[in-house]
């Protein structure tokens, strides 16, 4: 298994040729929050949903931090992250979280998506997961952070237990983050 690394998030493309491996089926705290619970609360009460992100196994999830942010990011619509993954099973169940990190590692969800993958050998195919459309704005001096697990209490998982996801990324073939902004 590769050394647990968290990768950067750029706006240009990396040169580094590199494959990260997670292991499926697994909580980390990178979560829509409780279901039911959650969507009640925030409601009715500005509650976000957070997570402390030097909590997150990296292990069992991909994290990709970018520098902090010289000036305000209006973000406005849909996201979404293309990947490129492979697994030891016969599906992959990926779920992608966007976060407003403070300087102390505590993360605010700003969207999340979830797409899965039937019927793939260990060969890696591009998966592309959209992220719900929102209207958030992260404030200069934070980080954004996109974390890739595969369970989440909100959606039932297709990956099976311990299932070893492959993500080969190089600058033929990068995993992207797009994310539509508005000054």
């Amino acid at each position: 298994m590769d050394p647990i690394i968290d990768g950067g998030l750029w706006a240009e493309p990396s040169d580094t040729e590199r494959t990260s491996t997670i292991r499926a089926g697994y909580a980390t705290p990178a979560t829509t929050g409780i279901p039911l619970i959650s969507e009640i609360v925030e409601s009715h009460v500005d509650v976000p949903v957070l997570v402390s992100l030097p909590l997150v196994n990296r292990r069992h999830a991909l994290v990709y931090w970018t520098g902090r942010l010289a000036d305000k990011m209006a973000i406005r619509g849909r996201s979404s992250v293309t990947l490129h993954v492979a697994t030891s099973d016969d599906s992959a169940h990926i779920m992608a979280y966007l976060y407003d990190v403070n300087a102390l590692g505590k993360g605010t969800l700003i969207t999340h998506g979830t797409a899965t993958l039937h019927d793939i050998a260990s060969q890696a195919q591009t998966l592309r997961v959209d992220l719900n459309a929102v209207a958030y704005d992260v404030p200069a001096g934070r980080r954004l952070v996109l974390v890739i697990d595969t369970l989440d209490p909100l959606y039932a998982t297709r990956t099976g237990l311990g299932a070893r996801l492959r993500f080969p990324h190089s600058a033929a073939q990068p995993m992207t983050l797009d994310i539509e902004t508005r000054r």
